[in-house]
């Protein structure tokens, strides 16, 4: 049965051109609209804390080039006035908060970094050497001893968590790409002693795997059929969150939650035509908050 202290808050929403509101809430969850700009404005992913909220947004003039804003939180949801955080003549999007320290992904032209945001002061900085290099590196998130990142080079999709303290990185995962785009690996969340992240090969079939940073294990989620298993966070306590669906856009999208040495349970599925992604947790102290992105897929004939 599905435990009502899960609070599950729609977040940025990306409708793959059309914006739409989040439907009434889930009999046995709570859903928070928290970002619902009308089309054509494009709200895309989210990094959360107790403290800050961070998002990718476009606008009306320039639909497909998005910048980075940053609010403060306020009894759970992000309040008061937004600051710009990627700089002039670039792309941002989020990212991980860890305190006052948000890293994001800055683009421009070509090339794809990962870059420190002081939520604070407005400082911008660089990470530690080695985090960025010519590849294309993408979607951090944080923690005081550790940033997971995806490094994209011409050949493979990589998973990367680099230690902070000892400037050095261990590689989670690498996927040969294929001309289809159907094979490649992406990153989901660090949070306390545990990293998440997911693989696709050639076939689409994706498989979200939890590491235990510490035992430096990982251990795929099973799968009683084939499935696409996308967009995973994790909680500090080891608990899962992800999509689970068939191929396809909005093809029984489903946020599953899975506890540490738990089994998996469906919190809800999506309608169809809708799928959801870009999950990320943080605990207030009493349960985990969920934030995603819920997106209407392209050929839905649904409001």
């Amino acid at each position: 049965m599905l435990e009502r202290r899960h609070r599950l808050l729609a977040a940025a929403l990306l409708v793959l051109g059309t914006a739409v509101a989040v439907p009434l809430a889930w009999a046995d969850v709570t859903q928070t609209p928290v970002k619902v700009k009308p089309n054509p404005i494009r709200e895309d992913s989210s990094a959360v804390s107790a403290s800050f909220f961070a998002w990718a947004q476009s606008s009306a003039a320039h639909p497909f080039t998005f910048n980075l804003y940053a609010q403060h939180m306020s009894g759970g949801l992000p309040a008061g006035n937004a600051v710009r955080v990627n700089a002039s003549g670039s792309q941002g999007f989020p990212g991980g908060i860890d305190g006052t320290r948000l890293a994001y992904q800055q683009i421009v032209g070509r090339q794809s970094d990962v870059r420190y945001f002081n939520l604070s002061t407005h400082h911008r900085s660089n990470p530690p050497a080695g985090v960025n290099t010519p590849s294309w590196e993408f979607s951090p998130t944080i923690t005081p001893t550790w940033i997971l990142f995806g490094r994209l080079t011409s050949t493979k999709s990589n998973i990367v968590l680099f230690n902070l303290s000892t400037r050095s990185a261990r590689q989670l995962a690498s996927v040969t790409l294929n001309r289809k785009g159907t094979a490649f690996a992406a990153p989901g969340q660090v949070n306390g002693n545990y990293a998440t992240f997911y693989t696709c090969s050639p076939s689409a079939r994706c498989h979200v795997y939890l590491y235990d940073i510490s035992a430096n294990e990982k251990t795929p989620v099973a799968q009683a059929s084939p499935a696409w298993d996308t967009a995973p966070a994790v909680s500090a306590t080891g608990t899962l969150y992800w999509n689970r669906s068939g191929s396809g856009c909005g093809n029984g999208a489903t946020l599953m939650q899975m506890p540490l040495g738990g089994t998996a349970t469906a919190l809800h599925t999506m309608g169809k035509g809708y799928d959801l992604n870009y999950l990320q947790t943080y605990n207030d102290g009493s349960a985990d908050q969920v934030f995603y992105t819920r997106v209407r897929c392209a050929t839905s004939s649904e409001p």
